[in-house]
């Protein structure tokens, strides 16, 4: 399980600064994924191999998907500029996103209320609107990818997962229905400097699947949203290479990349075992000026918070392990004394490393995690790209920002990290 794995690897640097072959995922059309892939042997087996030897695929000649994504993302645009719900956030290369997030959720996780009930203008009226015909798009094609696991799967006995109740779930789709989804929609824009270094580092997201549509770029609000060869997103390979993906050889396509739940839930009692994808952004040259925006849209795919990973511990559980080690000042689950360092913004900042220890500190003030921008405590689950350890009397809010998401290059210049990102976290883009 990758989970908070603060793994010495190189840093993403290296790689987005050297020339690199891009990668194109396999493509599959809803036919394919559909019910005749029972009787389709071929098209079976190399389904079950992409998604145990890569984790990713694009489902193309989705009619209507494409028109639906930037109708979608156009209004994000305008909505997201006058929507007291969007989310700002402002990264340590230079790019800036803005965000919405919509749940299915009723109810609040952790706490946390998730945004996008707030649409009153003319503009975030029009992005809901366009919001639910992408939505009912992406629906179908996880309706048809959910059965499609149950068919390469090969679970034994029929049994997909178990409940911490002891319940029995014997489809993917049941996997799926009695869990939620989390939409988001992100506006990115940076006007200058390199792509030196990753806007957000390599990591795998905590869900069953993620589902979104290549990005997008504009000038403005009202020009034509196109598709670029580089999008900025870079995955993992299973031999340990990092490539940017390249999505221009198929139209109407939603992007599939497994999440963390796919090895911990899935591969319990699969035959087939099932690869989560560790994926970064590196915002892309050709869109860093004062006009231009990336945009971009998709969904996370959560299982129910009783369902047991191979762990034996549930999912719900699982997600409070995440918190609770990363809750405070301490590296107790590193086995990092808390003599030689604290946790902050999901990564052991040594003391010898930032240069500064609780004993730094006078009374009343004390060694926080620190939002440098604000000087303000922040929530360490805010996963904040501006946190670092300061001395201080504020106190951080009892509730975290559910959209901000980890650069593993961190505020204090340490390597690249493998990161599993909360259900919390923006799905990254």
């Amino acid at each position: 399980m990758r989970v908070f794995l603060l793994a010495a690897l190189a840093p993403l640097a290296c790689v987005c600064t050297s020339p690199v072959d891009s990668f194109q995922p396999e493509a599959f059309s809803l036919e394919d994924i559909g019910e005749q892939l029972q009787s389709d042997l071929p098209t079976r087996e190399r389904l079950k191999d992409v998604l145990g030897r890569v984790g990713m695929l694009v489902v193309d000649k989705v009619e209507g998907f494409e028109h639906a994504a930037k109708q979608v993302m156009r209004h994000a645009a305008k909505c997201v500029k006058q929507s007291e719900d969007a989310f700002k956030e402002d990264f340590e290369d230079g790019t800036k996103r803005l965000s919405l997030v919509t749940s299915t959720d009723k109810e609040r996780v952790h706490g946390e209320a998730f945004v996008g009930t707030k649409f009153q203008s003319e503009d975030c009226k029009k992005f809901k609107a366009a919001a639910d015909i992408f939505h009912s798009k992406m629906k179908t094609v996880e309706q048809k990818f959910s059965k499609a696991l149950d068919t390469v799967a090969e679970f034994e006995d029929n049994r997909v997962a178990k409940k911490t109740t002891n319940e029995i779930i014997t489809s993917v789709s049941d996997l799926v229905s009695q869990g939620s989804s989390k939409q988001h929609f992100h506006v990115y824009s940076k006007s200058s400097g390199a792509n030196a270094r990753p806007t957000m580092d390599f990591h795998t997201d905590v869900g069953l699947f993620a589902m979104f549509s290549p990005a997008m770029f504009s000038k403005t609000d009202d020009s034509t949203e196109e598709f670029h060869k580089d999008s900025g997103y870079w995955i993992e390979k299973a031999d340990g290479s990092r490539v940017p993906a390249d999505f221009t050889h198929v139209k109407d396509a939603v992007v599939i990349v497994l999440g963390d739940s796919a090895e911990n839930i899935l591969n319990r009692y699969a035959k087939t075992k099932f690869r989560a994808v560790p994926h970064a952004l590196v915002y892309p040259q050709h869109a860093v000026s004062l006009t231009s925006r990336r945009l971009w849209a998709g969904k996370m795919i959560m299982a129910s918070p009783e369902t047991e990973l191979n762990t034996l511990t549930s999912f719900q559980e699982h997600e409070r392990s995440l918190m609770n080690s990363m809750h405070g000042s301490s590296c107790q689950d590193n086995g990092t004394p808390l003599s030689e360092g604290a946790t902050c913004w999901m990564q052991c900042m040594m003391y010898n490393v930032t240069g500064i220890s609780p004993s730094d500190c006078k009374a009343p003030e004390k060694l926080r995690c620190v939002d440098k921008s604000t000087l303000k405590a922040v929530h360490v689950m805010d996963m904040n790209p501006n946190a670092t350890l300061m001395c201080t009397t504020s106190t951080a809010s009892p509730t975290s920002s559910p959209t901000s998401s980890p650069t593993s290059t961190g505020c204090v210049g340490m390597v690249s990290s493998v990161l599993v990102v909360s259900a919390l976290a923006a799905l990254l883009g």
